[in-house]
């Protein structure tokens, strides 16, 4: 119940003109043919509203011509339906204009919304005092309760609770209501309101309606990744709903963590640990046993410790986030079976007769340092592998081929030079010393020559484009599949001297022999 009081001793001043003999005040100057637009008693109660409109109504029947416009209050809002918002605490409220805009166009609706109470019967009012007192929004909780009001206190009144009161204005229809509570019934009300006033209470189309209880929701995961172990893991996300944090989570990898923030669980980190991940992260905030699920696979660097391909078994090393082979490749076909021509031309020099290289020669092939497969024991082919072109390692199997074959085995690949500078960036300073082998078939051994990468590398040397072979025992010189020009191929080389690794990129190499490492991972 809404009650409001006018100041009473300021009644009077409402009136317009001279005051007539019945004490009244005309609105008009003719006092003979005016009449009083409304019976105002000094002790009489007034809604403050209801004044306003009656006074403004007054003045336009008064008005100077014949006829006068007639304007009124808007009639009533009709087909008032509440419905739940998008959030929670969140209604839309929907309605039909009034039939009649009271002559006078409609500038807003309000919506009034109120915690619904228990009927209660009116207060009986005991006594007052005639004074400046203003009383609103004021709602009765229990019935019969008296009301005495005080004079000159702004104190509020023993028996009455101050109510939430709502209200949301607009242009039309709907109108979306907010920071409303969750099971607890409301009454809403639609007040359509031109420059006259707004529609009579007495006629507000009201509601009643209960908010709908939004549940806690864990939503899933942005991504379920595979990766391997030590390598950044790409942020995963799981939106929430109405939660207010995260509990101990369970079964994340090993350097792995869980955070939550404006409604959002972020897991960041970077695994130190291998296997399969299904983690349960719950929520909290009264959300009882919602939980954030997914799932992380950790891979470990190299899938094996052995790589059986083509009859020969390699042993593999993880270095970083890399996973190579031990030993260095002996292949005579690519991994789809097509054959790498074998070159055997010249002498255990390679420089008679040697149709290692030349035009018409730009396909893969391979041969054996020296020729030497079985005089020597170990042999050549036994201790460092067979020697390759670039066009092998690029896996061109004819000249003028566009399709390329792999050399590796199917996972593998021959690294790219970009891989080559990633391991000699993880090793740091004196990487070539941490990959070579401390194995007597090197010359002699530089300080800090001591594989503790466990790479082996072995002194293979190499064979020339003009067909002769060189530098074993002296140099272990590797391929990448990245070509820069025409005639070039990048190639690492380590040194007997030096712990260092070289870089090179020489005219015309794609036909010099090297020994190729493979990389596991997609061809790239």
């Amino acid at each position: 119940m809404i009650i409001k009081f006018l100041p009473l001793l300021m009644l009077p001043l409402l009136g317009m003109g001279q005051t007539n003999a019945n004490g009244g005040m005309p609105l008009g100057g003719n006092t003979s043919s005016e009449k009083l637009p409304l019976e105002i008693k000094r002790n009489a109660l007034f809604n403050l509203e209801e004044i306003k409109v009656r006074w403004k109504k007054a003045a336009l029947e008064n008005c100077q011509g014949v006829p006068c416009s007639t304007l009124s209050v808007p009639g009533d809002v009709r087909d008032v339906v509440v419905t739940d918002g998008l959030e929670e605490g969140e209604v839309i409220v929907t309605f039909s204009p009034p039939l009649s805009d009271g002559g006078s166009p409609i500038i807003e609706y309000e919506v009034e919304v109120t915690e619904e109470v228990p009927a209660v019967n009116s207060p009986t009012i005991s006594s007052y005092s005639p004074k400046n007192i203003l009383i609103e929004n004021i709602t009765i909780t229990s019935n019969d309760i008296p009301l005495t009001m005080a004079e000159d206190t702004n104190e509020p009144v023993s028996g009455f609770v101050v109510a939430s009161i709502i209200k949301t204005k607009g242009l039309k229809s709907p109108i979306t209501v907010k920071g409303l509570k969750i099971n607890v019934s409301y009454i809403f009300k639609v007040f359509a309101k031109n420059l006259i006033g707004s529609s009579p209470s007495s006629s507000v189309k009201t509601q009643k309606f209960t908010l709908k209880v939004f549940p806690c929701v864990a939503g899933p995961a942005s991504s379920s990744p595979s990766l391997i172990i030590n390598t950044p893991l790409t942020n995963i996300t799981h939106n929430t709903t109405k939660a207010t944090g995260i509990g101990p989570f369970t079964d994340l990898p090993a350097g792995i963590t869980a955070a939550w923030a404006s409604n959002v669980i972020t897991i960041s980190g970077t695994p130190t640990a291998a296997g399969t991940f299904n983690y349960t992260i719950p929520l909290t905030g009264g959300c009882g046993s919602v939980n954030a699920t997914g799932t992380i696979t950790v891979n470990p660097v190299c899938p094996t410790a052995t790589i059986t391909y083509n009859s020969y078994t390699y042993n593999t090393v993880a270095i970083g986030t890399q996973c190579w082979m031990k030993e260095n490749l002996r292949t005579r076909v690519y991994n789809d079976g097509t054959e790498i021509r074998f070159d055997a031309s010249g002498t255990s020099t390679g420089t008679s007769s040697q149709t290692w290289s030349g035009t018409g020669r730009e396909y893969g092939a391979y041969t054996i340092y020296a020729h030497d497969s079985t005089t020597t024991t170990p042999s050549n082919l036994t201790s460092y592998g067979y020697l390759y072109n670039w066009y092998a390692v690029k896996g061109i199997a004819s000249v003028g081929s566009t399709t390329y074959k792999n050399i590796c085995p199917t996972g593998w690949h021959v690294p790219t030079d970009t891989e080559w500078t990633d391991l000699t960036d993880y090793l740091g300073v004196d990487a070539g010393g941490k990959m070579k082998s401390t194995s007597s078939l090197w010359n002699t051994q530089s300080s800090g020559a001591n594989n503790s990468s466990s790479f082996t590398a072995l002194p293979g040397g190499y064979r020339f484009d003009g067909g002769n072979f060189n530098n074993i025992t002296y140099n272990a010189v590797f391929w990448s599949a990245t070509q820069n020009g025409g005639n070039n191929g990048w190639y690492r080389s380590l040194s007997t001297y030096w712990d260092d690794v070289s870089k090179y990129n020489a005219e015309g190499q794609k036909s010099v022999g090297h020994s190729v490492r493979c990389l596991h991972g997609l061809t790239i």
